[in-house]
């Protein structure tokens, strides 16, 4: 390549897919109090019988599905990942329904349905299904959905990027400013 010529996209690996994934979750993960147990006798936190059963589940028989695409996916040490996450909950988990009665029997529309609090356990299933560490995971976005508004079942949509990795920082713009 010579100066101010682009790449070619045939040589150039980060325009050869896959790139990017779509992993469909069709069960939703336990809530983080479902999550982790406290062991008094030993002073320790463990995964709980809940999370070890998702995490089993999960890749029993999810990552089955995509292991096509996920063994192509890079897993090179310097490579970061920007995971979207979408939870499509059932509506009744994300709406008081007493918001909708008159007179109204609920002070706010929305639930108190946390999803944030399971994102640690979908992220250590993802880097255990891609090889990599959770530390890999540089750009994350949560979101959530009634999925009757979008006409599935209640799920949870992953979407992976690997990106290219970043400058050496040692005498250049670093990735991430402060």
């Amino acid at each position: 390549m010579t100066s101010g010529m682009l790449p070619d996209p045939a040589s150039d690996p980060w325009m050869n897919p896959p790139h990017s994934l779509h992993i469909v979750i069709p069960f939703i993960p336990p809530t983080s109090n479902h999550i982790y147990v406290t062991i008094w006798a030993r002073k320790q936190i463990a995964k709980s019988k809940e999370a070890n059963a998702f995490h089993s589940r999960f890749m029993s028989e999810v990552v089955p599905v995509y292991l096509p695409w996920i063994s192509r996916m890079s897993n090179a040490p310097e490579t970061i990942y920007r995971v979207s996450t979408y939870f499509y909950l059932d509506q009744w988990d994300v709406l008081n329904k007493g918001w909708f009665q008159t007179p109204k029997k609920a002070q706010t529309r929305y639930k108190k349905m946390d999803t944030g609090n399971r994102l640690k356990l979908i992220h250590d299933c993802l880097s255990d299904a891609l090889g990599v560490d959770d530390s890999h995971f540089f750009s994350l976005a949560a979101n959530k959905a009634p999925a009757q508004e979008y006409g599935i079942e209640p799920s949870v949509h992953l979407y992976v990027e690997a990106l290219p990795a970043p400058k050496d920082p040692v005498g250049t713009q670093t990735l991430m400013s402060v």
